[in-house]
Parts: structure tokens; C-alpha cells; sequence
């Protein structure tokens, strides 16, 4: 589904966390939230009626298959330094950023140890950690963000869909104020 997907036009990201419930792991992302944890579609209203100078964006958060998962639209806390460490303490967590330009970066951890970082425009010029084997078969070079994708659902064993990944019903979230 992620080959003809339109999440990644705008830049996003995601993140898919073991053991964790999705309260604390947008606590361990925005420790300082500027809108305060609430429902999802309370949230997004807030940041769409940002002022014109500035810009807002919220991280939601659900349960998918026993998995967390946090999705993000245009914005960058899922690749905090030092966070997917803290967010696989109780087991397994992976990442996927996208910006509007293209460039992406996705990060897998295991028991709070970091495994891979790395772009996957460019999969053997990684940040951090040897390619994985389940890195093999993916064409990252050729479909960078769709082969992320599925990179993190082999790596988590969770078999989410765009549905399930963009879903506001019933989730929860948090707003912050991007500053330059």
C-alpha cells in the first residue's frame, strides 16, 4: 500500500512501539506538549487554526495489533536523538521520517539499544549499525519510502495499514508549536 500512498507528500512521521501504551510514548516524544494530551480530533483542530506565522503539528497516537503507533503529519519528533532508545526499553521500536524534499530516515531498536539509522535513499551509507538481514530483499534503493514500510513492519511484526496508521477516531494526541 505504501508504493501509491499519499501520507508521504508532505512529510511525516511514524513511529511503532512494543510494550508501551500510546499515553507514554507521546510522553517519551513531547515531554512539554504546547496542547495538552486530548482527544485526536480536539488536537487537530487546534493546529489547523494556527496563525498564519506559525506552525503546528500533532503527533496521535492508538494501539494497532498490540503495537503503539504515532503518526505525525509534517513534523520531526520521531527522530529525536536518544529517543527510539528510550521508546524500545520494553522491547522493539522503528521510525520512518519524511520530509517535503524527499529525504528520509528511518531507525530501529531493540531493548532500548540502537540498532540501524540510516537513510534509505541510501541504505549503505547508514548513520549508524550494519544493514540488518531483513534488509536484503527491499528494494531501499529503488522505493525508498514503501521499502521503509515494510522494513518496519518485518522488523515489529506489525502488520499496520494507512488506515490504521491515520486513524483519529478514538486516539489520542498532542500539539506543539514548530519553532525555527
Amino acid at each position: 500500500w505504501a508504493l501509491d500512498s499519499w501520507l508521504f507528500g508532505d512529510g511525516i512521521g511514524m513511529t511503532v512501539v512494543e510494550g508501551m501504551e500510546p499515553v507514554e510514548v507521546l510522553a517519551q516524544m513531547v515531554p512539554v506538549p504546547d496542547h495538552p494530551l486530548g482527544p485526536a480530533h480536539v488536537v487537530t483542530q487546534w493546529a489547523e487554526l494556527a496563525p498564519a506565522r506559525e506552525t503546528r503539528t500533532v503527533l496521535i497516537s492508538g494501539e494497532v495489533h498490540g503495537w503503539t503507533v504515532v503518526f505525525e503529519e509534517n513534523g520531526y519528533q520521531a527522530v529525536q536523538r536518544g529517543l527510539i532508545e528510550r521508546l524500545a526499553a520494553r522491547g522493539r521500536a522503528a521510525t520512518l521520517y519524511t520530509n517535503i524534499h524527499g529525504w528520509a530516515q528511518v531507525e530501529l531498536a531493540r531493548d532500548g539499544v540502537l540498532l540501524r539509522r540510516f537513510s534509505p535513499g541510501e541504505p549503505d551509507v547508514g548513520d549508524h549499525g550494519d544493514a540488518l538481514e531483513i534488509e536484503q530483499n527491499l528494494p531501499l534503493d529503488r522505493y525508498p519510502v514503501p521499502a521503509s514500510v515494510a522494513l518496519i513492519q518485518q522488523f515489529t511484526g506489525c502488520p499496520f495499514t494507512e488506515e490504521e496508521l491515520v486513524k483519529r477516531d478514538g486516539r489520542l494526541a498532542v500539539g506543539l508549536c514548530i519553532r525555527s
